[in-house]
């Protein structure tokens, strides 16, 4: 993240929201993706970035007040 921001990148957007659905061997809940996608939107904007979310229309009304946007391809 402090690449993007020392690059003039003015937000990050958090994808692959779905880890904990996926088959990776590491025993990720869905409760650790939603704690996790909240420390990253901290971690941004704590450098000053906003912070999107894709791709992850289940999660919304989780999460709407630790990002700034949305996007739903």
């Amino acid at each position: 993240m402090t690449g993007c921001k020392s690059n003039g990148f003015v937000a990050i957007v958090l994808g692959l929201a779905d880890t904990y659905a996926k088959r990776n061997g590491l025993d990720f809940s869905e409760a650790d993706q939603i704690v996790y996608n909240r420390w990253l939107a901290d971690a941004a904007h704590n450098l000053g970035l906003g912070v999107g979310l894709q791709n992850d229309v289940d999660h919304i009304s989780q999460l709407v007040d630790a990002v700034d946007f949305f996007v739903n391809e």
